[in-house]
């Protein structure tokens, strides 16, 4: 007996490759740095923005048929539930500080999207053959808000939200697939309250005009001083520090104050002194205790501070001509 058979065996070509995604660089921890809160900053108010971190959605079509594919990564960050009044801050372990997280993928058909109200959506379109790696590079960037008051003194961050994942895709609608976290929760840094505003923080100095003649001498000459002072209005409770930085220069660590631009005499600096005479020196715009050439004012009053100095002229190095001379320098208090 003859038997025969036939066996046909059919593709789809609409079937779908399964769309495998995961979190690279992720669980990562959130260093603050140390951060200054203005004195009286509303709830509300941001008073830091990091640095973006990096990650990765990494994708891939797997299976077996099509041999290429299309398909949407639905990626979903949450962080848990908002401050009380507010829809996209998020607590931290310090009483009065929370953070605002917003999330950055060029890819993705949002491109941006800020998390609020405990979750935040990109929706990412994927294109590629099986097994061929499709990454999506993204980014978290996160503000320091206020949220209520603030307690004085030193205080050490610890933990804020955990920047959770959850994905979804086209491919198998109705899934989800929880990942590593972005941020892990934990974190370092030192915020400070200030516990002085700045009165008078903009000031012009006019010095007055002197001839060549009066620094005509070796370098470190100086010639016509003008008083001045920087004034404070403080609340008890902290050590205060200053920092003066060169803004035409500021790498300068110098005790001379650089030429701004529209100066056209040379030969020339500018000079500024502390009220026992000292020279400034010049640092880094920055309120981290032990910064280069900080120097401590004194215990911060319940009230009014005033740091006196003065500016002069003083030579310098190269051809001594005369013209305007113009400098700019900024400061930076630090509370301990």
């Amino acid at each position: 007996m003859l038997i025969a058979g036939l066996i046909i065996a059919c593709f789809s070509t609409s079937a779908h490759a399964l769309l495998a995604c995961n979190i690279t660089n992720g669980n990562q921890t959130f260093a603050a740095g140390y951060i200054s809160i203005p004195r009286n900053a509303s709830p509300g108010q941001g008073v830091a923005t990091l640095p973006p971190a990096s990650f990765v959605m990494d994708c891939n079509f797997n299976g077996y048929a099509p041999l290429t594919n299309t398909g949407v990564l639905i990626s979903i960050f949450k962080a848990g539930t908002p401050v009380a009044g507010m829809t996209d801050v998020y607590p931290t372990n310090i009483s009065g500080l929370g953070v605002r997280y917003t999330v950055t993928a060029n890819q993705c058909n949002e491109k941006t999207v800020i998390v609020t109200n405990g979750t935040g959506t990109l929706h990412c379109t994927m294109n590629g053959a099986q097994g061929v790696d499709l990454p999506i590079p993204a980014t978290v960037t996160t503000q320091l808000v206020v949220t209520g008051a603030v307690t004085a003194g030193v205080l050490a961050l610890t933990s804020i939200p955990k920047l959770n994942v959850d994905y979804q895709t086209s491919v198998e609608p109705g899934n989800t697939w929880s990942q590593t976290p972005v941020y892990s929760g934990t974190a370092t840094g030192t915020i400070r309250q200030q516990s002085c505003s700045v009165v008078n923080s903009a000031q012009a100095i006019t010095l007055p005009t002197v001839t060549t003649r009066s620094l005509a001498g070796s370098a470190g000459t100086v010639a016509g001083s003008k008083e001045f002072s920087v004034d404070l209005s403080c609340a008890a409770g902290a050590q205060v520090s200053i920092t003066f930085t060169d803004a035409t220069n500021p790498a300068n660590t110098s005790t001379v104050l650089g030429l701004a631009a529209g100066s056209t005499a040379t030969g020339v600096g500018i000079e500024l002194r502390r009220v026992n005479d000292a020279k400034v020196a010049y640092g880094p715009d920055s309120a981290a205790p032990g910064t280069t050439s900080q120097w401590l004012v004194g215990a911060a009053p319940n009230g009014a501070l005033s740091i006196p100095l003065s500016a002069r002229y003083v030579r310098t190095t190269g051809t001594l001509a005369s013209g305007l001379v113009k400098a700019l320098a900024t400061f930076t208090m630090s509370y301990n």
